[in-house]
């Protein structure tokens, strides 16, 4: 896989959209230069003052070596999902050892249109081919760059200019449009190898005066020359790599091995201020993170993004969004919808000028197996992540779970601390200070408990109870059997009118079951004596009512609702 265009598909990762025209240079010269730029009649090793003089409304940018071993890098992250043996070659090359992943992924075009389809995914143009061998690999993805053109003999008539027209129609399809060149055999191999020009051979460059003297141009000739009289005039290094392009030898260069942490960092080029915008760059390096995820077999359970503002007078220090995960996640449909969500909510100290991210607690990646039918397994995990996308969009302290207490009181028994509390720390922090947190989200939960003569308190989650004080909150091991208890608990008893002896509630309430007696507290300053029944009003809605007792005025109050 030949990364072609590296140094322009650096800045690529940093254009919301491609401009018109642009390229990059190094030393007051051009190195690569889009397809825009190109139909000014640009083209490589021109000067920057000719191109502005030719072309104003072209762009041009440095050429940036760390942003380019970065997406170096990245094409290399890509490739160890496909096999563990992968090689950084020269001239910003990856060679991929795939001889036992053939039958895993499904032959070798499977492989090569995956690799290729993630590489555009990266904003990476990539030059690819198959052969039997490592350097006959290497030297068919450079092939494109170094096609000599066909040699046609012309009438002198035949206009200078037409000829010049046809150089550049030529060197732009070369350029700009690249077919994969696969040699799964040796006889094809050696086909396509022996067209290829010699010069395409590091250690023959050198020698490239004599050879072209003895009228040796391509590959082809430099076999048929005597072996013995051509080591006497150039060496073995030559026929050493030679003899690696058609021939099968052992490989002695180390394979890329991918770092054991990611870490990141994105500069724009414009002052963001917006984080919608700051959602695109942010997803980009998302990419890069899932990535080297997968190349390690790594799940991410945090990870870090850092939004770098203006240096100078008014600098600040950078921006930390802390991500957590409740499931470890490694593709990027679960991470970007709790990132954008946190981007959302995040307001900015100033404008951003880059962008770091950085992994922070990792686990091992686990497998799922692919079924005719959607595994049960995975709800749990979709259900964690869904809380995690909530937690991003209402806030961690709006999210509770239940920690239910073992008292009879039901104010005190209904008792919620946030998602990612520990329930038993919350319950140890509840028996100290006898509170209890505020409780927004419905649901049906029970707690035993043993009241006279012989009944169960059940916790029902309700909107939120406040008490002072509280003991004995331990939570009960030995469930005891339910009782029937409200889906809704009010924050504060409702205290109802009475007519006739009935207490009225949209109309007059028909008492179904009870009394279910309680009463408790009586060590805490908190003492409760109620009568509670099951009533029903006339459109047959359910409430959970209570009468006080040793009062002087028996009073009614309604403290749920059923649903």
């Amino acid at each position: 896989m030949h990364l072609h265009s590296l140094s322009l598909d650096t800045w690529r990762l940093r254009w919301l959209t491609e401009p018109g025209a642009a390229a990059v240079f190094e030393h007051d010269a051009l190195i690569a230069l889009t397809s825009g730029a190109q139909r000014y009649g640009l083209n490589a090793g021109m000067r920057c003052a000719t191109v502005r003089s030719l072309a104003p409304e072209c762009l041009l940018y440095p050429r940036d070596p760390h942003a380019e071993q970065n997406a170096y890098a990245q094409a290399a992250h890509v490739a160890l999902a496909y096999s563990p043996s992968v090689y950084q070659h020269a001239n910003a090359t990856l060679l991929i050892d795939v001889t036992y992943s053939l039958r895993l992924f499904g032959g070798i075009r499977l492989i090569v249109q995956g690799l290729r389809q993630q590489l555009k995914r990266l904003k990476l143009q990539v030059q690819s081919s198959v052969a039997p061998t490592a350097t006959g690999a290497w030297l068919l993805a450079q092939a494109a760059r170094h096609s000599p053109q066909p040699l046609v003999q012309r009438s002198p008539q035949y206009s200078a200019q037409r000829l010049t027209q046809q150089a550049a129609q030529h060197s732009a399809q070369y350029s700009v449009q690249y077919s994969p060149r696969y040699a799964c055999g040796q006889a094809t191999l050696e086909r396509l190898l022996d067209r290829l020009s010699c010069a395409m051979l590091p250690s023959a460059q050198p020698h490239r005066v004599w050879l072209n003297a003895i009228g040796c141009e391509t590959l082809g000739g430099l076999r048929a020359l005597p072996r013995s009289g051509l080591q006497r005039r150039v060496g073995t290094e030559l026929l050493t790599e030679l003899e690696q392009a058609y021939a099968q030898t052992v490989w002695r260069k180390a394979p890329y091995v991918a770092p054991e942490q990611f870490t990141e960092r994105l500069d724009l080029l414009d002052r963001l201020e917006h984080t919608a915008a700051l959602a695109s760059f942010s997803e980009r390096l998302a990419l890069s993170l899932c990535t080297w995820l997968v190349a390690k077999q790594y799940a991410l359970r945090s990870a870090t993004l850092e939004l770098h503002h203006e240096r100078g007078r008014h600098a600040c220090p950078p921006t930390a969004l802390e991500l957590a995960f409740g499931e470890p996640v490694w593709l990027l449909g679960q991470l970007m919808p709790l990132l954008r969500e946190r981007l959302s909510r995040q307001s900015l100290a100033g404008p951003v000028v880059a962008l770091t991210l950085r992994s922070q607690a990792l686990a091992p990646q686990l497998a799922s197996s692919a079924t005719l039918f959607p595994d049960p397994l995975h709800a749990p995990a979709d259900y964690r992540r869904l809380l995690d996308l909530l937690s991003a969009r209402l806030g961690a302290e709006q999210i509770l779970q239940p920690a239910p207490l073992a008292d009879h009181r039901p104010e005190i028994a209904n008792h919620w601390v946030p998602l990612d509390a520990s329930t038993a720390v919350a319950t140890s922090k509840a028996s100290h200070t006898g509170q209890s947190h505020t409780k927004k989200t419905p649901s049906a939960l029970a707690a035993s408990a043993t009241v006279r003569p012989a009944v169960s308190v059940v916790n029902t989650p309700a909107a939120s109870v406040t008490v002072t004080q509280a003991t004995r909150t331990t939570v009960s091991s030995t469930p005891a059997p339910l009782t029937e208890r409200p889906f809704w608990l009010l924050p504060e008893p409702l205290e109802l009118n009475v007519r006739d002896d009935r207490p009225i509630y949209h109309g007059p309430l028909q008492l179904l079951r009870g009394p279910e007696r309680i009463e408790s507290g009586w060590w805490d300053h908190l003492r409760i004596a109620r009568d509670y029944f099951v009533a029903q009003d006339q459109h047959a809605a359910r409430y959970w009512i209570y009468r006080e007792r040793d009062t002087e005025r028996a009073r009614w109050f309604l403290h749920g609702v059923f649903g």
